[in-house]
């Protein structure tokens, strides 16, 4: 079964957004979420690629997070 990244691809791209406004809390609340469905999506994921694909969003996210707390 493949995992539909279509809700966490919307997150992502709201936190890109908010950091791109300045909107640090907006930003933070996003990112939070995109966390929380990332956690969920990893914990039903068996296909490698859909791993990947995961670990992907985990280093945007870690990324972003960083840049949150510029």
């Amino acid at each position: 079964m493949e995992i539909d990244f279509k809700v966490l691809k919307v997150t992502v791209q709201a936190v890109i957004d908010c950091l791109a406004k300045k909107d640090s809390e907006g930003a933070g609340l996003k990112l939070e979420e995109a966390k929380e469905l990332l956690e969920e999506l990893t914990d039903f994921a068996v296909d490698d690629n859909d791993l990947i694909e995961l670990s992907r969003y985990k280093v945007l996210l870690n990324q972003l997070e960083q840049k949150t707390k510029l």
